[in-house]
């Protein structure tokens, strides 16, 4: 999807549908498999994930929860969250803000915001690139477990408060004081408005489905 508005639409009304019950995970997975580039991102992230989600449900079972559910659920709310992050292009945020606090009549506010959540996410995108380069000259020097990632921590907050200080000065330097004038354009194709339709009917059904909102207890 390229159009952000239908591709936000439809991310919400999946993750809602994943989370209420497990017809409606199953839902939101075969939306993935039918409406969707299926891609994800990278095999590590994929497996410290999926890791992860594992682990946790097999100690909720172990204490006598739901531990197959709250998988089925949790692997459908990732795989979704994983579609929104992969479709996810340059300016999209901001475009997205910006037509949202015209339709509304703040669109000051709405750039801001927009702007805002692109900034973030380029500094997010950012940041995992230093962190690639930082594990690796830490790995050089060979130090003790602890030590490397108090290392590791303390080299992105320092690059992360560096980036921000220059994009601070940026700004300040082109004269932004807040809101501005951004007119986006979006390019919808046919399937887009059916495929969000078919997002929104998913939650339908796990909305008036049976569903049984999971619990985790220690």
């Amino acid at each position: 999807m390229n159009d952000p508005r239908y591709r936000l639409l439809a991310v919400t009304a999946l993750s809602g549908a994943a989370f209420l019950s497990v017809p409606g995970a199953i839902g939101a997975v075969l939306w993935w498999l039918v409406c969707s580039n299926r891609t994800l991102p990278s095999g590590r992230a994929v497996l410290y994930l999926g890791v992860t989600v594992l682990l946790t449900a097999a100690a909720t079972a172990a204490a006598g929860g739901d531990g197959l559910p709250y998988l089925i659920r949790i692997s459908a709310v990732l795989l979704i969250a994983a579609y929104a992050y992969t479709a996810q292009q340059d300016g999209d945020l901001l475009d997205l803000g910006a037509w949202l606090g015209a339709r509304i009549g703040l669109p000051d506010a709405g750039f801001d915001l927009g702007l805002t959540a692109e900034l973030a996410l380029g500094s997010l995108a950012a940041a995992a690139d230093d962190l690639t380069q930082i594990r690796l000259a830490v790995d050089q020097k060979r130090l003790p477990l602890l030590r490397r990632w108090f290392a590791i921590g303390t080299a992105v907050l320092h690059a992360e408060l560096r980036r921000g200080r220059e994009l601070a000065g940026l700004l300040a330097l082109r004269g932004y004081v807040g809101g501005g004038t951004h007119d986006p354009r979006f390019a919808t194709s046919r399937s887009e408005p059916l495929a969000a339709v078919l997002a929104l009917s998913v939650l339908l059904f796990a909305i008036l489905g049976p569903r049984d909102i999971f619990i985790l207890s220690l």
